[in-house]
């Protein structure tokens, strides 16, 4: 099986080059196909090859990457693009958010790692509406200033409807020092009553070693990733419609590993 996956990467990276030759801009750069130039900035328009986890990132060649779906008529594009994977994770501060992120199933996750609540809140609610906005979860900090903006409570008891809005993402990755970037946060994810199945890239500090994830700020007991399960989601209650989950409540818990260094 895996010398049959190996031969059907390479013939679809043949034809994937040979399809890009004709397109104005069109280039590859791990796994992520991408359009543009560095007047303009980049856009993703698509995936080479499937992948269950999806990492984004904030700039390209020093230029800001517009996440859209892709508006290519081609049909090669559209068997590779988001919709193949399970969970996409979205650098800090994303720029630009544009169209529709969808993911393989309606249980695919979208992490975005913002801190900047208005500028979230002027972009994607007041300019869109709130339309598109699908699975995207973000971390506990912008999505109460998020909710205030829009008028409602922090009470910690979430109305979350399928077809719309953000979602608090239950699991954080700390810095853990001060004056650390993105108001502390490194990385975001969210579980339900599940083992970590997805471990961020070690964080960096400047004159400093990372020596893993603890379960406190202090550092005393460290996370087992084998083990240790994130907590199992608190369902007040669950509302639905023609057979469908059409809205859940439940009362918000956050995980918070921090990051040792020496």
């Amino acid at each position: 099986m895996n010398k049959i996956r190996k031969m059907m990467l390479i013939v679809l990276s043949i034809i994937t080059i040979f399809l890009l030759s004709g397109c104005k801009n069109t280039f590859i750069a791990e796994n992520i196909i991408y359009k543009g130039n560095e007047q303009k900035g980049y856009e993703i328009v698509g995936l080479l090859d499937k992948e269950k986890y999806i990492i984004i990132p904030n700039v390209y060649k020093e230029q800001y990457i517009k996440i859209k779906k892709s508006d290519y008529k081609n049909k090669f594009f559209k068997m590779f693009n988001l919709l193949s994977t399970e969970r996409v994770y979205i650098s800090n501060s994303h720029k630009y958010l544009e169209g529709v992120i969808n993911t393989k199933s309606s249980s695919g996750k979208i992490m975005m790692l913002t801190t900047d609540s208005k500028v979230l809140y002027e972009k994607m609610y007041l300019e869109q509406k709130q339309s598109n906005i699908y699975n995207i979860y973000l971390c506990s900090k912008t999505y109460y200033e998020y909710e205030s903006y829009r008028g409602y409570s922090n009470d910690n008891i979430f109305k979350i409807y399928q077809s719309e809005g953000f979602k608090p993402a239950n699991l954080s990755y700390m810095y853990n020092y001060n004056e650390s970037p993105n108001n502390g946060y490194y990385f975001i994810d969210d579980y339900d009553n599940e083992l970590i199945s997805y471990i961020p890239e070690n964080p960096i500090r400047n004159g400093y070693i990372f020596k893993g994830w603890y379960k406190e700020a202090e550092c005393i007991n460290k996370w087992d990733f084998e083990n240790d399960i994130i907590p199992e989601k608190k369902y007040i209650n669950k509302v639905y419609s023609g057979g469908y989950i059409y809205k859940v409540e439940y009362k918000y818990s956050e995980t918070k590993l921090y990051a040792k260094w020496v």
